[in-house]
């Protein structure tokens, strides 16, 4: 009988930073008719904002240590540019994966 392999670090890694995204995402879209109230030179902030305050909604230290374990981004500094923040440690999870660069929305 075989064993089901365990996923790899970086594999586990990169399932839960996708899942933080999809969170911060669907936070914004839950806010969306605020963010549609305001002027649209004020809408990105907004939804940076919004993607911040969703981040900070999750307990982040497990994820934080083990990315930094293995010298990626601990997502301490990501305030200005929450989702560039996010995709980066994807693409970096990606890199060492050997995955080709996935199109994120």
């Amino acid at each position: 009988m075989s064993a089901v392999p365990t996923p790899s670090p970086p594999r586990l890694l990169y399932d839960a930073v996708s899942e933080l995204r999809r969170a911060v995402l669907a936070y914004e879209q839950a806010h969306q008719d605020r963010i549609d109230a305001l002027p649209p030179q004020r809408r990105a902030s907004a939804r940076n904002l919004l993607h911040y305050i969703a981040v900070r909604q999750a307990d982040l230290r497990p994820l934080q240590t083990q990315l930094a374990q293995i010298g990626l981004s601990s997502l301490g500094m990501l305030e200005t540019h929450v989702l560039a923040a996010l995709d980066a440690v994807l693409d970096r999870l990606e890199d060492l994966l050997g995955h080709a660069r996935s199109q994120r929305p």
